[in-house]
């Protein structure tokens, strides 16, 4: 396992973005970091119809707090100066201390007597409300399907897929119950592999048009206040 430096994102969640507006976006600095179509992208019952992969999606990365608040200032304000967007922008910080990078040769070879991934409990977002934080788990994407793809659905994740990785994410409206998954997911990886990557990002700015648009559902405050013991 490896750690990396503090990483700052900026990301624009689109299900509407006209052309003009995609130019401000590259002119502040996005990339445009589209997901594949997906085969499937979750089971658990609270994430039928939700919105977690936009077929207009923008990425801003740094390690410079400034300039992750500039380029999330920037876009809003460009949204706003438009007539029309569905969607939303998020701010997140990556701490050191939370991401973690795991031997890619290591496939999932699961551990016989040790602890298995529960379901988490999703509740919707309340309107005025975002999440604390959310935690991605990378394998890749060109592995073949396994259990643990299986496990990581069932247990709460929706799935995205990007050109190199099959992501799973959940997401957490308190950030104690998301450090705390974060700690039992990294540790069950380390003894059963199967994982390149999982890192937690800590949400600081949220906007959203219109102002009704719905969140992706979150895990319950207080379902996971302590990691489980390996």
């Amino acid at each position: 396992m490896s750690r990396t430096r503090v990483e700052r994102h900026v990301h624009i969640n689109g299900y509407e973005v006209s052309d003009n507006l995609e130019r401000k976006f590259l002119g502040i600095g996005f990339f445009f970091d589209p997901f594949k179509k997906l085969e499937r992208g979750s089971t658990h019952p609270m994430l039928e119809r939700a919105k977690f992969m936009p077929p207009f999606h923008y990425s801003f990365e740094t390690d410079n707090f400034g300039e992750m608040q500039s380029a999330f200032d920037a876009s809003v304000e460009a949204i706003k100066s438009e007539c029309y967007f569905i969607g939303y922008v998020e701010s997140e910080t990556v701490p050191e201390e939370y991401n973690t990078k795991f031997d890619p040769a290591k496939s999932y070879n699961p551990q016989e007597g040790k602890i298995e991934i529960p379901q988490f409990e999703l509740v919707r977002v309340p309107e005025g409300k975002h999440k604390a934080c959310d935690i991605h788990m990378k394998r890749h994407g060109e592995a073949p399907r396994d259990a643990l793809d299986d496990i990581l659905l069932s247990a709460g994740c929706y799935e995205v897929h990007t050109p190199r990785s099959r992501i799973y994410t959940l997401q957490f409206e308190s950030g104690r119950d998301g450090i705390a998954a974060f700690n039992f997911f990294n540790e069950f990886f380390r003894q059963n592999g199967g994982m390149k990557h999982i890192y937690l990002e800590v949400a600081k700015d949220m906007y959203k048009e219109p102002a009704d648009f719905e969140f992706v559902p979150y895990v319950r405050k207080g379902f996971l206040s302590s990691a489980p013991t390996p």
